[in-house]
């Protein structure tokens, strides 16, 4: 295997449309967008986006293609975390409910 700045690009040649993520890298990308939702309280693909374009390079993401498999792959899952922030955004007012004082993991 060779890494991607060992690729001499001729013509123009995008290298990025043939590399593809192994299963085990595509549910380590779908655990950390997850994060990312949860900590960020986002509320909508959008937002996701609109985040991962500003900082993803912070996080590890390079491929926004990658992203968006992921997410449409998931759908469901993404779904139910962004239901989760927008309910806890306008109900409670971001106002955690659980003590994380009290709560020992």
């Amino acid at each position: 295997m060779y890494a991607k700045t060992d690729i001499v690009y001729l013509n123009d040649f995008d290298i990025d449309r043939y590399i593809v993520l192994d299963e085990n890298q595509k549910r380590d990308l779908k655990n950390l967008l997850l994060n990312i939702i949860r900590k960020e309280h986002l509320v909508n693909v959008i937002h996701l986006l609109d985040f991962i374009e500003v900082r993803g390079a912070e996080h590890g993401i390079q491929n926004m293609s990658n992203v968006n498999d992921v997410i449409t792959a998931n759908a469901g899952g993404f779904r139910s975390y962004f239901d989760a922030n927008y309910q806890m955004g306008y109900r409670y007012n971001r106002k955690p409910k659980i003590d994380k004082e009290l709560v020992k993991y």
